[in-house]
């Protein structure tokens, strides 16, 4: 049997890819050429405005997922009584 996978977001795979590319950029920049670093200037700002921006959509999709959540159970209730 295959187990149940989770879909990965693009925001996710970007944030991973940003990530992978910080870590790269650390290596050569340790190792080889010091100006590499000027690079993180550019990487670090984006990682931490895609990850900004992740949280800021799953806090909406909560938001509006408990006020779905609030409807129903006011129908629910009006119904019942």
């Amino acid at each position: 049997m295959i187990p149940k996978q989770k879909e990965m977001s693009e925001t996710g795979a970007i944030i991973l890819f940003l990530v992978l590319l910080n870590i790269v950029i650390l290596k050569i920049a340790f190792i080889k050429h010091e100006n590499w670093y000027w690079i993180l200037l550019i990487t670090l700002p984006s990682l931490y405005a895609t990850n900004y921006f992740l949280k800021a959509r799953k806090q909406s999709k909560l938001k509006n997922d408990n006020q779905q959540h609030k409807k129903v159970l006011q129908q629910n209730f009006f119904h019942l009584n």
